[in-house]
């Protein structure tokens, strides 16, 4: 539980809780101050980061903290709060890298300058006994637009709504599926090293009409403005309060990734100074939705790879239908989740775990099978 900052374990069939991490605890029970998402371990543990020191604790199906783990590289700690991890059975931890932050710049006379950003990012490999870290694969992710400096002297975003992302999972065999967003096909890369392509994947391409780029792009400048208002805020509010002494990291950048850069002077919060999105023209929009989301693919523990597409004609009142693939990447069935549920988890054999909300606005876990 984020929200509350808590981790509780329930037993195999749901009924008895342990609270193993509170927020109102201290030492090695503390929870930390924000929410953290938990990795799976070997023979059912499990990781969970802790912010303040850079470490895992390494948790047991009891519940007990039986070891902690510092990471090899501490300051890509925040690529594992922000995006899925992996675990093979050799211990080895698999995450990516945030996205490659966008580029700030300006003439000398003042006009823009735009730096075209990297298109990719790598998926690393790390190993906690020999402290070795290596890239193992490269995937495209929902990369920050590029930024540049203004004539009008605001730090500017280039928004673009509908943009095709790629996405990765480690199967429970070791198999590494790089979901390529441009057409819908797997790359894989075999627990001996082995690459291969599979054939491109069934999709239900929609076209994008004009009207709903308008309405996509309206929504997404709404959120963007609402993302500057919070961050300005917040910046303001740790200048004030002496916290922000010198230049920062740009915002979302992990390890220093995209340099430093100074905020400027503050303006009144209904004027942010330091970024303003410029909406691209309609005719550069894509025509049609992409075939997946950031973060639509999960692997269950039975070696398949789940992927939820962007649009599917099967869903009927907006139910989840999530594609079923093999490790060598045939299409094996399309599951449809019941209204208002979505993935939290697996077992195995078959065995998913549903979350949802009740109507008090609760949150609940159930369990089921695949039919």
């Amino acid at each position: 539980d984020g929200v509350s900052r808590q981790l509780t374990i329930l037993d195999s069939k749901l009924q008895f809780a342990k609270v193993v991490l509170d927020s109102i605890d201290s030492g090695a029970a503390k929870y930390g101050r924000g929410p953290i998402p938990l990795i799976s371990y070997h023979r059912d543990s499990v990781l969970f980061f802790d912010f303040e020191s850079k470490t895992f604790r390494l948790i047991a199906p009891s519940g007990e903290i039986v070891r902690t783990i510092s990471l090899p590289a501490p300051s890509n700690f925040l690529e594992l709060i922000y995006n899925p991890s992996y675990t093979d059975d050799k211990g080895n931890l698999y995450y990516r890298l945030q996205a490659p932050r966008a580029r700030l710049a300006q003439d000398k006379d003042g006009s823009r300058k735009v730096f075209p950003p990297v298109d990719s990012t790598s998926v690393l490999r790390t190993n906690f006994e020999t402290r070795t870290i290596d890239t193992v694969a490269r995937i495209r992710p929902k990369i920050a637009q590029v930024i540049f400096s203004g004539i009008d002297g605001r730090n500017h975003t280039r928004l673009d709504p509908v943009v095709a992302v790629d996405d990765w999972a480690l199967l429970s065999d070791g198999s590494i599926a790089l979901i390529r967003g441009h057409d819908y096909h797997i790359d894989w890369i075999a627990p001996n090293g082995m690459k291969f392509s599979s054939p491109k994947l069934p999709f239900d391409w929609k076209r994008i009409t004009d009207d709903e780029k308008r309405a996509l792009m309206d929504s997404a400048k709404k959120a963007d403005d609402a993302q500057v208002e919070l961050e300005f805020e917040r910046e303001k509010a740790r200048t004030s309060a002496g916290t922000n002494t010198g230049p920062v990291v740009a915002a979302g950048s992990a390890s220093g990734a995209g340099g430093e850069m100074p905020f400027p002077a503050y303006k009144p919060l209904s004027a942010p100074s330091y970024r303003i999105a410029d909406p691209v023209p309609l005719s550069e929009i894509a025509d049609y939705y992409p075939p997946i989301r950031p973060n639509a693919a999960k692997a269950d523990l039975d070696n398949h790879l789940w992927i939820l597409p962007t649009t599917s004609a099967q869903s009927k009142n907006g139910e989840l239908i999530y594609d079923v693939v093999n490790n060598r990447g045939v299409l094996l069935k399309r599951v449809r989740m019941p209204v208002g549920r979505s993935i939290a988890g697996f077992g195995k054999g078959g065995v998913l775990y549903l979350m949802g909300r009740d109507t008090n606005n609760r949150w609940f876990v159930e369990r089921t099978h695949v039919q």
